[in-house]
């Protein structure tokens, strides 16, 4: 495995090779959540409602405590994320297949996952 962080250090000031090397992960993370944040159509497939609302009304009304009504409702958020994120799956394997870019299928699932996540989470 070919060592990246010294021809990166030969190829940029020392200031700079030092920031780009010390938190690649979360400044990555960071800006495909932006990107992702700010597409119209993941804006879009983010409302797409699954569960009814009076099935959710329902659902809440047999939760006796408040952190019942939190599972409830990050129970539906996972749900609807999940189908949001499933929606937007043939859009994004297309375009990967496009570029001739690898695309496998746990890179789809961790998506659908990650979409499950965040609607339990918001």
């Amino acid at each position: 495995m070919p060592n990246w962080k010294f021809g990166a250090l030969r190829a940029f000031p020392a200031g700079k090779a030092r920031f780009l090397f010390c938190f690649p992960a979360p400044f990555g993370f960071a800006a495909g959540l932006t990107e992702s944040l700010t597409d119209p159509i993941n804006l879009a497939t983010s409302f797409v409602p699954v569960v009814g609302e009076a099935r959710v009304m329902s659902l809440l009304g047999k939760a006796g405590s408040a952190w019942g009504r939190a599972g409830v409702r990050a129970g539906v958020g996972a749900v609807e994320g999940a189908a949001g994120a499933a929606l937007v799956e043939p859009m994004i394997i297309a375009g990967k297949d496009n570029l001739q870019q690898e695309y496998s299928v746990a890179g789809s699932l961790m998506n659908v996952v990650f979409g499950a996540g965040m609607g339990a989470a918001l």
